[in-house]
């Protein structure tokens, strides 16, 4: 699968580059392009990879159908790629064999039937429990190949102690860091009225858009309605 077709941001192209590190972390501001990408990397690994097997999270089951899902449908429509998808239970299979298995944050126990996982997506990971988590990563035994996470998400708001949090404090050089600012795609209209509607400066405005966590220990790191600006 070549990927030429599809427009890349700077920070998308750094994501792709480390296509085979056992963990990478993408922590940015809303609106980067973070789901687009995770779909291309995870279409290339099965693709480049028969057999793989993967576990794909996201927030909600709408989020996983109208959002995570659809990227995935949409880049493979584009580039001609076949696949199959059972909509029931949202599972997506590649001629070669390689199968995504998707999930729900909300409902945890629901991964535990499935093993010998390759690799483990969580799309907004920081939204996400951190039950399915830790019950994903312990499927990742007896897989076919090396096991890889990719961790995508914005912080979450006035949650400053989560696990992704953690995760993206502990392991500082697997992290990628993008703003709202950083997405070439979106429209400068856009972009001003992300300005407009956090307040430059604000809690709401280092979070959502600039894509950083507080100090856990901060008094400011709770979200005041004062951080919506008129």
């Amino acid at each position: 699968m070549s990927t030429h077709k599809l427009k890349l941001s700077t920070w998308q192209e750094q994501f792709l580059s480390r296509f085979d590190d056992p963990l990478v972390i993408a922590m940015t501001g809303i609106s980067a392009g973070k789901t687009r990408v995770l779909a291309m990397w995870i279409i290339l690994q099965s693709l480049q990879k028969k057999g793989l097997r993967s576990i794909m999270i996201a927030q909600t089951y709408r989020s996983l159908k109208l959002v995570l899902i659809k990227e995935i449908e949409e880049i493979c429509q584009f580039l001609n790629i076949k696949y199959t998808i059972h909509r029931s239970d949202f599972i997506i299979t590649f001629e070669n064999g390689s199968t995504i298995y998707s999930f729900s944050s909300e409902n945890p126990t629901a991964v535990l039937g499935i093993s010998e996982i390759d690799v483990l997506l969580v799309d907004e990971a920081a939204y996400c429990n951190e039950i399915i988590y830790n019950y994903s990563k312990d499927r990742m035994r007896g897989g076919k190949y090396k096991p890889m996470t990719r961790l995508i998400s914005s912080p979450q708001n006035g949650d400053v102690s989560n696990y992704f949090s953690e995760l993206v404090k502990n392991n500082p050089e697997k992290v990628i860091r993008a703003t709202a600012f950083d997405n070439p795609f979106t429209s400068q209209d856009f972009k001003d009225e992300l300005v407009e509607r956090y307040g430059e400066g604000s809690n709401l405005y280092r979070q959502q858009i600039l894509g950083e966590i507080f100090d856990v220990e901060a008094v400011d790191a709770i979200i005041n309605e004062s951080d919506f600006k008129d």
